[in-house]
């Protein structure tokens, strides 16, 4: 089953997804997809099928894809489709495949294709509402997600991709109840748990948020995002000494300084911040390029605000 997962704001904020098995266990950043056809792959180690029958050219495909073999299925799912152009199935699952490898405009057209076929496919549905919700179209993310929410009243990806539209939106107890109704039909999803704390905390309920998180990591201690998350919630809170040993538990000492520099700067400390940049450069001065350039950034930050008190975003390291 797949989720979105929140993570905290700025550059600790992130919409995470992931292909279909636990969308949260494989998280990758939302990025722009590489130019290429839907039409084409780059097949690895696969022979091509010639005239084959079309039925065993898509039982090859499908195959592959269940060995986890994404590019080579695409090559399979493409020949298919030179016998049969309009299969909403074979397109689907070109559209999944796409997704999957956040090749947004190449999954898009991929499923859309296949809607015409299919325009009640539930779980193509979601997938486009989910890739608006990724392009900020966020309207139309709600409307599609509604739709295939309502064809499939179970689904907790839909549930909890509305939760994060909510979210987005400040509806913030609209939010945490999709988020609350996924959990009851999937209660150990330490996606959709986090998700529910973070919305608590841009409520601004933080001992909630940061009760929400600790019990994600009760059952899931390595749930990295819950773990990113709870050391902005503690820093909100005031706990720093807490904040920087939570992020040991999952990052170098040198990454956990540059961190808690980030969030020191969020809350305006400049000087605190410049101090725990410095010690991250100082802990690995030929590595930690991500130090260097937040302390430049600081820099930038404290000269425009001499001026006008306008402020910058810094690269913060992810795990």
């Amino acid at each position: 089953m797949n989720s979105i997962i929140h993570l905290a704001s700025g550059l600790l904020i992130m919409c995470v997804l992931s292909g279909c098995s636990s969308l949260d266990d494989v998280p990758i950043n939302l990025r722009q997809p590489n130019p290429q056809s839907i039409i084409r792959s780059e097949p690895q180690d696969v022979t091509a099928p010639g005239e084959r029958d079309p039925k065993e050219i898509l039982s090859k495909a499908e195959g592959l894809r269940k060995m986890g073999k994404p590019n080579d299925a695409l090559f399979y799912y493409v020949t298919f489709l030179e016998h049969e152009p309009e299969h909403v199935g074979a397109l689907a699952a070109i559209g999944q495949i796409h997704f999957e490898k956040q090749n947004r405009d190449l999954a898009k057209a991929a499923f859309e294709l296949s809607l015409k076929g299919d325009p009640n496919n539930s779980e193509v549905i979601e997938s486009l509402g989910i890739l608006a919700l990724q392009n900020n179209e966020r309207d139309q993310a709600e409307v599609m997600l509604k739709k295939a929410q309502s064809l499939n009243p179970r689904s907790t990806r839909a549930l909890n991709a509305l939760g994060l539209v909510s979210d987005q939106k400040g509806d913030y107890r609209r939010a945490q109840a999709f988020y609350r109704e996924a959990l009851s039909l999937d209660p150990k999803n330490p996606g959709i748990q986090n998700n529910l704390a973070y919305s608590l905390y841009l409520q601004g309920d933080y001992p909630k948020a940061l009760a929400a998180t600790d019990a994600v990591l009760i059952a899931a201690p390595t749930h990295v995002e819950s773990r990113m998350n709870r050391s902005l919630f503690l820093m909100k809170l005031g706990r720093v000494d807490e904040t920087l040993q939570n992020f040991r538990h999952f990052l170098s000492e040198s990454d956990a300084y540059n961190n808690l520099g980030y969030l020191y700067l969020q809350a305006g400390s400049l000087s605190l911040a410049r101090e725990c940049f410095e010690k991250a450069i100082l802990l690995s001065p030929s590595y930690h390029d991500l130090a260097h350039q937040n302390l430049k950034k600081l820099d930038q930050i404290e000269e425009r605000q001499s001026r006008s008190g306008e402020s910058l975003l810094v690269a913060q390291q992810k795990p």
